[in-house]
């Protein structure tokens, strides 16, 4: 029914002059800090999916398993996306700086994808404290348009922060030669 209201396009039908695509899966390793929280709140879930049982129950069980599986995802991001008094820092939050500071001293542009907009606030801490600009697009971005010709024209930002739902449709950014999807 909607298919003559959507167009889909490949790569190699619109630009085939571009190289073709290089997927690479970088694992993170916790902070020793984040790895200790992740494990209180694993133990948590676990002993709490343990004291439910039987069937009646299955609907609660199903409840809170994925309540913790979004709090254990969180919590491998970032623990001061559930812990707002977290001092430290997280593995994957340093890596991502890392390798995001070799890239823009390369001169590669990047978009960072993440399904919570509250991690892409604090990597936006991280990189103001390093001084690095950058531009974000997610549900609150009044001016969608500003924001793509912001980090389409301006020499100076490298990263473009995207909400997976805010950016998931639409977007044609051909200026990104790099793509972190951090949390899939």
């Amino acid at each position: 029914l909607i298919k003559p209201f959507f167009f889909f396009f490949t790569k190699e039908q619109v630009a085939p002059e571009l190289p073709s695509l290089t997927e690479e899966v970088r694992y993170c390793v916790m902070s020793t800090e984040q790895e200790d929280l992740y494990k209180k709140e694993k133990n948590i879930l676990r002993n709490a999916l343990m004291d439910i049982n039987g069937k009646e129950n299955f609907q609660k069980n199903s409840f809170i398993a994925l309540q913790g599986m979004t709090r254990l995802r969180l919590m491998a991001n970032h623990p001061r996306m559930l812990m707002s008094d977290y001092t430290f820092t997280s593995g994957k939050m340093e890596q991502i700086l890392e390798v995001y500071e070799m890239l823009m001293s390369e001169g590669h542009k990047v978009l960072i994808f993440s399904s919570f907009v509250k991690y892409l606030h604090l990597l936006g801490e991280a990189f103001d404290r390093n001084g690095w600009r950058y531009a974000l697009l997610t549900g609150q971005t009044t001016d969608r348009e500003k924001e793509i010709a912001r980090f389409s024209n301006e020499k100076d930002i490298y990263a473009f922060f995207i909400s997976l739902k805010a950016g998931g449709v639409g977007l044609n950014l051909t200026e990104a030669d790099y793509v972190f999807i951090i949390d899939p």
